[in-house]
């Protein structure tokens, strides 16, 4: 079996950021936990480490936060796409006590 190319891994991508922003955009449907949980672990599977990746995943956790839709599923795929410096910032190093407002919409 032959590994993922680049060119893969960035289609694969594109199809997930077209799919996330299709339903942020729609007048119909909006994210939910799964959808931002599955996003971020996109990132985390389909974009090198780099600061890049950190401000996509920065971006969409804090969104998925306000809008209080953070679960286990998308604080998982967070820590797992975030380097240990955006953790810090994200999460204080406090991952076992997150704000129930944080949660308040899933």
């Amino acid at each position: 079996s032959r590994g993922s190319t680049t060119e893969d891994k960035f289609a694969a991508f594109q199809i997930a950021a077209k799919t996330l922003n299709e339903l942020r955009s729609s007048d119909v449907y909006e994210p939910n936990h799964v959808s931002y949980g599955s996003f971020l672990r996109a990132c985390g599977n389909l974009m090198p480490p780099s600061p890049k990746r950190d401000a996509v995943v920065g971006n969409i956790f804090r969104e998925c936060r306000e809008k209080a839709k953070v679960s286990q599923f998308v604080l998982d795929a967070a820590m797992d796409a975030a380097s240990e410096g955006l953790q810090t910032k994200l999460f204080d190093g406090n991952v076992d006590r997150l704000p129930p407002d944080w949660s308040r919409n899933v």
